[in-house]
């Protein structure tokens, strides 16, 4: 157990870093296999976008630069400056080009013992509180139902009153096989395409205590101010079907004071995948 524990401890590590050089890495999107593949490379400051239709293969080459400057990491792409909003690690990336659902889900082809693909799912997730608002358009619920949802802007939001620290989400994670291990992959903050000012505006989530329900485990995590992916392996966490996310610490907003979380997936690590 102790070689197993290590053995995903040293696959994972690495993730909680965020990579500021997206050079060499190829993702692929594996969601329409075998009918569709797509796939986008970094490799000298060009981006390859290749789509593999059934056969036909349609692929474009430009120069990229990418721009955290607003908190959000764009890329924008060519002489025309096509923007890309980008959310990433160097095990998985989603793309978005406007507020809707994401047009590319990849994972990292070198780490094949990953998940080929990160699960959405709105019975994950339930929490102590949310937002609810009344706009010009009605009445909108940041509720837990949108931390399994991928589409922008749809983050949940606390609603208590004050900053949301010791409010908490329950995570449904069930209990695996003996050859694979979950991890959760956590988007900080309010993500939009179009308003990326939203971003630093609202607070972000700082420092989170991720507990197990039935045994009482639990681990004290930092999270880094930006919405590119965290993934949190929950191997030396987890004795039961569920975990608690409890919001310890929080980044302040330049504007309000409401703490948001765009979303969490869940994958897994196929340990014999790894092992060859």
């Amino acid at each position: 157990m102790k070689n197993r524990v290590l053995l995903i401890f040293s696959i994972l590590i690495i993730n909680f870093l965020y990579s500021e050089d997206f050079d060499g890495l190829t993702f692929v999107d594996n969601t329409f296999k075998p009918i569709l593949q797509k796939s986008i490379s970094f490799n000298n400051g060009e981006l390859e976008y290749k789509i593999d239709n059934d056969g036909e293969i349609d692929k474009w080459t430009e120069p990229y630069r990418i721009d955290r400057s607003s908190g959000l990491t764009y890329i924008l792409i060519g002489k025309n400056s096509k923007k890309w909003l980008c959310l990433f690690s160097d095990s998985y990336i989603i793309m978005y080009d406007s507020d809707s659902k994401p047009f590319f889900l990849g994972n990292n082809i070198e780490k094949n013992y990953l998940s080929d693909s990160l699960s959405f799912g709105e019975k994950y997730f339930r929490s102590t509180s949310y937002l609810s608002e009344e706009t010009k358009k009605g009445k909108i619920e940041y509720s837990s139902t949108n931390l399994g949802i991928n589409s922008l802007p749809s983050p949940w939001v606390e609603g208590v009153p004050g900053n949301g620290i010791g409010e908490k989400i329950y995570i449904d994670v069930k209990k695996t096989e003996d050859y694979s291990e979950k991890y959760i992959v956590l988007s900080n903050g309010y993500v939009s395409y179009s308003r990326s000012d939203l971003f630093r505006k609202n607070n972000r989530i700082k420092k989170i205590r991720l507990q197990d329900i039935e045994s009482g485990n639990y681990r004290d995590i930092n999270i880094k101010d930006t919405s590119d992916f965290c993934i949190i392996p929950l191997y030396d966490i987890i004795r039961s079907d569920g975990v608690i996310i409890e919001i310890l610490d929080v980044y302040p907003g330049t504007q309000y004071n409401d703490t948001c979380i765009n979303f969490i997936g869940i994958g897994k690590i196929e340990i014999d995948r790894y092992k060859g």
